[in-house]
């Protein structure tokens, strides 16, 4: 289950978070809020089993195994290279004592979206993202050849895809089960996450971008 770590680390992304919350105590709370996540939910599942289909290259997994390592390796060492990129790029922005958090501009307009807006935001924040698509990137030759539910591609494609929405959903849940008690746990997770974004992002991608690039030239040794 070599496909985890990436899964978790779409999971732990900030910004599709914070977004949810912004949603969730904005008017039409409950519709806009349940139609991002379920936006959110089909950008992940549908975008990690296009590139499945594509990386998977018909059967070449099966009828050219040769060549399909020698994708893998390359797909691996440019990722894994591009992720360490990005770790260095969030290092270097990570706010500095006290220095105040400047969110992307549409984040100030999130709380005024409509239906429509709300799915939209989840759908680009699911496919344009260039930290997610890289993840899933790397997932896919793991769910291929992973033997987790018999070697089925299309059950781990599943479980890689239900980690990675887990906290959208569980952000939802709470919402709608913690009572008054909500409000004060998602904003308090809200207000952490814009701060610590950065940071987070950087050592996600250091710790991936490492294994990744590691996993790519070991082929070479």
């Amino acid at each position: 289950m070599e496909y985890l770590p990436s899964a978790i680390g779409i999971a732990l992304s900030p910004m599709p978070i914070i977004a949810l919350i912004i949603i969730l105590f904005s008017k039409r709370a409950r519709v806009n809020g349940l139609a991002f996540a379920v936006g959110w939910i089909v950008t992940i599942a549908v975008t990690s089993l296009l590139l499945i289909v594509i990386l998977s290259g018909g059967d070449v997994v099966s009828t050219n195994p040769d060549n399909f390592k020698i994708i893998i390796v390359i797909i691996r060492i440019a990722l894994g290279l591009f992720m360490l990129y990005i770790a260095f790029e969030k290092f270097i922005k990570r706010p500095r004592n006290g220095e105040k958090v400047i969110m992307p501009k549409w984040m100030e307009s999130v709380e005024s979206f409509g239906l429509i807006q709300s799915v939209g935001t989840a759908i680009l924040l699911g496919t344009i993202n260039l930290k997610n698509v890289p993840l899933m990137i790397v997932a896919v030759p793991e769910i291929l050849t992973s033997t987790t539910f018999g070697g089925s591609s299309i059950e781990n494609w599943i479980f890689f895809a239900g980690i990675s929405v887990s906290s959208v959903v569980l952000i939802i849940l709470v919402y709608f089960l913690a009572g008054k008690q909500a409000e004060r746990i998602l904003r308090a997770l809200k207000e952490w996450l814009i701060v610590n974004n950065n940071l987070i992002m950087c050592w996600l991608f250091f710790i991936l971008g490492i294994t990744t690039l590691y996993k790519g030239l070991v082929y070479f040794l």
